[in-house]
């Protein structure tokens, strides 16, 4: 996958996919306060994690831990391949989709004021379109827009959270929004171009 989000034709399941990770994003996780989550683990593990992060002006990053699969393999750049440990593979998806809404659970609960970072909450935003509860990742950027007026990202995967709720005319505007605030290089320009493009009728 190329650093630059892949053109997307705007469709009923239109999703923004988790960017790839490029040197930059790599950078920016550095010394990042990694938390490994499984369903049901109390909520506080989860905010003493945000705690140290804030304390060490570090991102924060939270894992599902998938306890149903194991290593088979790994390549020599450091890719992991695993396998189910259970042929039925559904009990590990389900505590996916556990973790994730506790994890957006917990996020809800923060004070918006005291965050530094919106990459967490963007990220949690993905997950959701991802997800298919496109509603659940306008309301958390919605949060984020208000507190980070002038992240040029959020506008854009507001814009695509639009577009899978088939909202077009506020998808095209935070898209438009977007694209006249991203820096040049930003790598979800050239999809949000050509997602303007096939809005362009949108009125």
């Amino acid at each position: 996958m190329a650093d630059d989000a892949p053109e997307s034709p705007i469709a009923p399941d239109a999703t923004a996919e988790p960017a790839p990770v490029g040197a930059a994003e790599a950078a920016a996780l550095h010394g990042a306060v990694l938390v490994g989550v499984v369903p049901g683990l109390p909520t506080r593990v989860v905010k003493e994690a945000g705690r140290y992060a804030k304390l060490l002006n570090a991102p924060l990053v939270v894992v599902h831990v998938d306890v149903t699969r194991f290593v088979t393999y790994e390549d020599p750049d450091g890719y992991v391949h695993s396998a189910p440990i259970d042929i039925n593979v559904a009990a590990g998806e389900s505590d996916l989709a556990i973790v994730e809404a506790e994890a957006a659970k917990i996020l809800d609960s923060i004070d918006m004021t005291q965050v530094k970072d919106p990459t967490l909450f963007i990220n949690s935003a993905i997950t959701a379109i991802n997800a298919g509860r496109a509603d659940e990742a306008i309301a958390t950027l919605d949060k984020v827009q208000k507190q980070f007026p002038t992240q040029a990202n959020i506008f854009y995967y507001r814009g695509r959270a639009y577009i899978a709720a088939k909202k077009m005319p506020e998808a095209k505007a935070d898209l438009e929004k977007f694209v006249s605030m991203a820096p040049p290089d930003a790598r979800e320009l050239p999809d949000a171009k050509s997602l303007l493009e096939k809005l362009k009728d949108v009125k």
